[in-house]
């Protein structure tokens, strides 16, 4: 720029000169420009993608940061600012794909697309590992649980349906639960469980035996009837025996303050079966250490009664009731 400076005094006086002035100011900064060159607007991506950007400012670049939706994805700060994405870890549908650029100077814009990721649905089984068939002694408790795996790693979900009456199904636990009555005793089939991912489903149909355990029968003995049992004599008929649970009445007379059972040795007719009741019940009041609970295995039950009997010498001949 050329300025002319003129002086003037009070005398009218003139004088003047000129002067070149270069002025250089900077420009005013601009902001930055970003597009998203790959993927394009309305693209479906599938797998591992690469995102590119055509990115430039006059000042420089500082940062390209990248968004599917309002999740930011990743980051570039060197040229050409792309950036590697792995889509397979995202449910499939549409998403707004941003890049967004920012300079040394603080200013910042953006370039905006949108994108159809569509990833195929894994194909790998869903697996219920197996149940089996189970079997339970009537007023056992059955209790078991159940697993299963998927190689997705998917949240699981576990049920159970025609479950026999009084059982149960925790689905958060995977526990089944049934104590079966005496009215129980039987087949139960089909009783389903099943597992589910929300995509894949797995299941299996089960079969429960309850065993029909043996009770003794219940009697009453009859007041004032007496009942006498001779060594070495049968009588026709059956023995019944009373179930220890059975009270017998105290005598208004004397009102003992204990009762005694007494086993007299001999043979007596009957059924093997009812002997067998009898001295079980027999043993359990005498001494409950020996046998407690219930008893699963006849032969292993026979063992404990037969020695026993041997130490206490209660019936003698025993080995020819069996």
């Amino acid at each position: 720029h050329t300025i002319k400076v003129v002086a003037q005094d009070t005398e009218n006086q003139i004088s003047s000169d000129i002067i070149v002035v270069t002025v250089q100011n900077q420009a005013p900064n601009q902001p930055p420009q970003i597009t998203i060159t790959s993927p394009h607007d309305g693209d479906t991506v599938t797998g591992i993608i690469t995102i590119t950007v055509d990115a430039n400012d006059d000042k420089g670049i500082e940062e390209v940061r990248f968004f599917a939706g309002i999740t930011e994805i990743g980051s570039s700060s060197t040229a050409p600012y792309s950036l590697v994405w792995d889509t397979t870890n995202l449910p499939n549908g549409i998403y707004d794909l941003q890049a967004r650029i920012r300079d040394t100077g603080g200013l910042t814009s953006g370039d905006t697309i949108q994108i159809n990721v569509q990833n195929e649905i894994s194909t790998q089984p869903l697996v219920l590992s197996f149940i089996g068939d189970r079997s339970v002694d009537e007023n056992d408790l059955l209790e078991f649980t159940i697993s299963a795996t998927d190689p997705d790693g998917n949240e699981l979900t576990y049920s159970a349906s025609n479950l026999p009456e009084g059982a149960s199904f925790d689905e958060i636990t995977r526990t089944f639960s049934w104590t079966p009555t005496d009215q129980q005793s039987g087949v139960h089939e089909n009783v389903h469980f099943e597992v589910t991912d929300g995509e894949l489903t797995d299941s299996e149909d089960i079969t429960i035996i309850v065993n029909d355990v043996d009770q003794p029968p219940e009697q009453t003995l009859q007041k004032e009837v007496p009942v006498k049992l001779i060594p070495g004599h049968s009588e026709p008929g059956e023995i019944s025996p009373v179930k220890e649970e059975k009270n017998i009445a105290d005598s208004p007379e004397t009102k003992p303050k204990s009762k005694t059972r007494t086993f007299i040795s001999g043979s007596y007719a009957g059924h093997i079966n009812e002997y067998k009741q009898v001295i079980k019940h027999y043993i359990r009041s005498k001494n409950k250490s020996l046998i407690s609970g219930q008893v699963h295995h006849q032969q292993r039950y026979d063992a404990l009664v037969e020695k026993y009997l041997q130490k206490t010498r209660i019936i003698e001949n025993w080995p020819n009731l069996r």
